[in-house]
């Protein structure tokens, strides 16, 4: 299967571009081409329809280990969802009953919600 540093690799060897010297190792040979990257996944994700790679799961909201519900770092939002781990792109939000959420945010690898468990449909 492709990988995204193979695609990488490959476009900065087609483009008589230097390669990087390892991965994400804040050159401009690494930083460029991976924002280029995920700019056109995130395009690529928003314009059509992946139903075929498209998944759903549960998540409940982040505890510490003592089973403390950890708060979001965004005060307008009560709890604090963990990504899914092979999530690419994010469809949409659900409340655990299947109604669309629409006060969510994504920060980074978070989602920060008002219901402590979500549904997270998305592209794999």
């Amino acid at each position: 299967m492709t990988s995204r540093i193979s695609v990488i690799r490959e476009c900065l060897t087609l483009t008589g571009n230097n390669l990087y010297g390892a991965v994400d190792d804040g050159s401009a040979e690494w930083d460029i081409p991976t924002a280029a990257f995920d700019a056109a996944v995130e395009w690529l994700t928003d314009e059509h329809d992946w139903n075929f790679a498209t998944d759903l799961e549960e998540v409940e909201a982040d505890e510490t280990a003592a089973g403390v519900t950890i708060d979001p770092a965004d005060p307008n939002f009560t709890y604090r969802h963990s990504r899914p781990d092979d999530a690419l792109h994010i469809v949409k939000v659900m409340d655990e009953d299947g109604g669309k959420l629409d006060d969510y945010r994504i920060v980074g690898n978070k989602i920060y919600a008002n219901v402590d468990t979500i549904l997270v449909e998305f592209i794999v």
